[in-house]
């Protein structure tokens, strides 16, 4: 059911997106409709992520011996393809301004690895 959700959203999100950037320009719009490009972004990515991880962890799965907690899993599975999605997104949003550096990429890099380190943290702590 849940994986359907994740579907729809990412198409949604990626027809929005298409036709934003189809119709308008970024020097034409104000602030709030980049931010929404950038909000568009991110939720295509969080879902493509997702259901990415979904499909790797149930083929990891099929050739693991113990069962596992399909719905624990999963709720982890989406946390992480959250955290993932972030690291492209605020690329690309530093990069439209211009602000773009190699310490950039660390600092990034740096951030998502503390946020899968807590995700990771959850899940052993439940």
């Amino acid at each position: 059911m849940y994986k359907r959700l994740i579907a729809f959203l990412m198409f949604l999100s990626l027809v929005v997106l298409l036709a934003i950037t189809q119709t308008t320009a970024p020097s034409k719009v104000g602030p709030a409709i980049v931010v929404v490009v950038f909000v568009l972004i991110y939720i295509f990515l969080t879902c493509t992520l997702t259901l990415l991880l979904l499909f790797i962890n149930k083929i990891v799965s099929k050739h693991k011996s113990e069962p596992s907690k399909r719905s624990a899993d999963d709720m982890y599975t989406l946390m992480y393809g959250a955290v993932l999605a972030l690291a492209p997104t605020v690329i690309v949003a530093v990069q439209s301004i211009g602000q773009i550096q190699a310490g950039t990429y660390v600092l990034i890099t740096l951030f998502v690895l503390l946020a899968l380190l807590y995700v990771r943290h959850q899940k052993r702590v439940k």
